[in-house]
């Protein structure tokens, strides 16, 4: 239990640290404290479930990402202003970090195992996260398609 609250807290830190990096307002801090929160906590639960690394990672970008188009369209911002901030703390820095490091001190089969999990959280991130623009761009769509609709019927 104690982990997860780390990982959680971890999490916010590492999205308004970044968020902070590149300037971003202050409006947007809010919304990137609610969506990087909600991220880990689906992370947590679906690691809690015995999920693997791979589904609790599409699992929590996705959350991230259709959090973000919903938090954009409330805040009035773009949904990547919230969106690159609440991903970084998804982003596989530490099985990367040695995955080079066991190369370089020709541990070959560590460092296999950690690019493997470095390739699985990546491909994770970017399934959660291109499931979630479909789906939002579809919605989009027929959003847009509805009211173009509703004015010429007018």
């Amino acid at each position: 239990m104690g982990e997860y609250f780390y990982i959680m807290i971890g999490s916010l830190l590492g999205a308004m640290g970044y968020a902070l990096l590149v300037k971003a307002s202050v409006k947007s801090l809010c919304p990137i404290f609610i969506v990087s929160t909600l991220g880990a906590v689906v992370y947590c639960v679906c690691d809690s479930f015995g999920f693997s690394v791979f589904a609790a990672n599409m699992f929590s970008a996705f959350v991230v990402c259709a959090l973000s188009e919903i938090s954009a369209r409330i805040w009035r911002m773009p949904a990547l202003v919230i969106m690159f901030p609440s991903l970084i703390p998804l982003v596989p820095g530490r099985p990367l970090y040695l995955a080079v490091s066991n190369i370089i001190n020709q541990n070959y089969a560590a460092a296999f195992d950690n690019g493997e999990t470095t390739l699985l959280v990546a491909s994770g991130m970017a399934g959660g996260k291109i499931i979630s623009m479909v789906i939002f761009a579809t919605v989009n769509t027929v959003i847009l398609y509805i009211q173009k609709k509703r004015t010429k019927s007018k």
